[in-house]
């Protein structure tokens, strides 16, 4: 059959299991891939399909897949050992989609244009490494229940809601990253802890860095977080984010919550806003500050 210019995608495979989809043309979007099990990801027959000219590759419970060559859209399913590396996608609804499956690197490749630039759901043991995820209609990067991620030299830019949204995930490192001038966040946690972020720059989202949800126990080290439109990090019903060495521009820290725990339980050294120091106090009495500040939280 023949699919063209749908844009939620040309077949949608949703909480379903063990579906034909074969020697199928799609232009302008490729398939949407939202099962919730693993069997709804890893029970399908999907082979032989194109989407403007070039294959939809779909892998399950296959291990060591490497994969160079020009494709339009990459559905993983139930394996290990995933090498993607040189490609580059564009307008494929879910352009990089991985479920279930784990040791996977993502190199030298960029994704634009689709919902989401890369899906990773379930899968441990992610490292993306000079990556470009941009101008995406939802997100550049999704990440739902994946623990210990890697990220570094990547771009995330100018996606119509999140650089980066992390969902139920622990031990997440994001190295040398830049989230600029998405429409929501730069990166948005939830219910996600001892994530790291290192030498990173968030620019010209509406918030840089949002923490919410119990997103418990996170660090942002060296980084640069500028120009944010409402603000640079925002901490919501969260405990114990450790800053340092932040330099804040034309925006500044952000903490909300109803309980002692999420205003007194954070850790700020060294960091700055337009070029003044930021005062975080908690459990003092006595009082006087004084000096060239430019925020202070009590």
């Amino acid at each position: 059959s023949t699919f063209c210019n749908n844009p939620s995608g040309s077949v949608v495979v949703g909480a379903v299991e063990y579906n034909t989809i074969i020697g199928n043309e799609m232009c302008g979007a490729g398939i949407a891939f939202i099962g919730n099990t693993e069997t709804q990801w890893n029970s399908h027959n999907i082979k032989d399909n194109v989407l403007d000219n070039e294959p939809i590759l779909y892998f399950t419970n296959t291990n060591n897949i490497h994969i160079s060559e020009p494709v339009s859209q990459i559905i993983v399913a139930s394996s290990d050992g995933v090498v993607i590396e040189n490609v580059f996608l564009q307008r494929a609804t879910y352009n990089i989609v991985i479920g279930y499956s784990s040791n996977v690197f993502i190199t030298n490749t960029s994704s634009s244009k689709g919902t989401y630039g890369c899906y990773l759901r379930r899968t441990p043991s992610v490292h993306l490494s000079n990556v470009s995820f941009f101008e995406n209609t939802l997100s550049g990067l999704v990440v739902e229940a994946c623990d210990n991620l890697l990220v570094e030299n990547s771009f995330f830019n100018e996606n119509d809601v999140y650089g980066a949204m992390i969902l139920s995930s622990d031990n997440l490192q994001f190295v040398s990253v830049e989230f600029k001038n998405n429409k929501n966040a730069g990166a948005a946690l939830q219910i996600t802890t001892n994530s790291w972020f290192e030498n990173c720059i968030a620019s010209g989202n509406q918030r840089g860095i949002h923490l919410e949800w119990y997103s418990n126990s996170n660090t942002i080290i060296k980084s640069v977080i500028s120009n944010n439109s409402i603000y640079g990090v925002s901490v919501t019903y969260t405990e114990k984010l450790a800053l340092e060495d932040v330099e804040f521009i034309n925006n500044g820290l952000y903490i909300q919550g109803t309980s002692y725990k999420y205003w007194n339980s954070h850790f700020i050294k060294n960091c700055t806003v337009n070029g003044k120091e930021l005062i975080y106090l908690k459990d003092a009495s006595g009082i006087q500050v004084s000096g060239n500040l430019s925020l202070i939280h009590i």
